[in-house]
């Protein structure tokens, strides 16, 4: 991947992900110019973007599953579609890697709300695992995070991993 590309990609993702903590909200416009940018990148890089089905396997795997996320009340509509639409800007034999540390850093994400949540929260925890109301609990953990800053860290970690940036 040439190293432009990673770059404009990773100040992409740093906007939008300065705007997701600051609004909540992604904008279509970001996933509408990622497949702009994978056509452009289709006709401009031949040798590593190379337009078959199997380009679209795992984006399409991220919309479905993201949209199970979404009505679970688990992840925004804006970050499922630009998670999706930016795996198109990556070739695709980094797929599988960006996945793999998607799952990693949300689970280190996830990992951190939740201690955090419980910290924050313990007394009334306790009281309620006391009182035996364990719906109560739910409360503490059911709120959205911006997801983007997730985005952000695993494109940082592949582009380490591939040799991209030297940290």
């Amino acid at each position: 991947m040439p190293l432009g590309i990673y770059i404009f990609i990773l100040i992409q993702m740093a906007v939008v992900g300065y705007w997701d903590l600051k609004t909540k909200k992604i904008s279509n416009y970001w996933s509408i110019l990622n497949i702009f940018l994978f056509f452009i990148l289709l006709l401009t890089f031949s040798d590593s973007y190379v337009f078959k089905v199997s380009i679209f396997k795992y984006p399409l795997i991220i919309l479905l599953v993201g949209m199970c996320l979404f009505f679970a009340k688990i992840m925004g509509a804006g970050d499922v579609k630009f998670m999706a639409t930016s795996l198109l800007l990556l070739p695709t034999y980094y797929h599988e890697k960006l996945i793999w540390y998607l799952l990693v850093c949300t689970a280190i994400f996830g990992a951190f709300f939740v201690i955090k949540n419980t910290f924050i929260n313990i007394r009334s925890i306790l009281i309620h695992l006391k009182n035996k109301e364990f719906v109560m609990i739910k409360n503490f953990y059911g709120s959205r995070f911006s997801y983007s800053p997730v985005i952000l860290l695993s494109w940082v970690c592949l582009g380490w991993d591939i040799n991209i940036i030297d940290m």
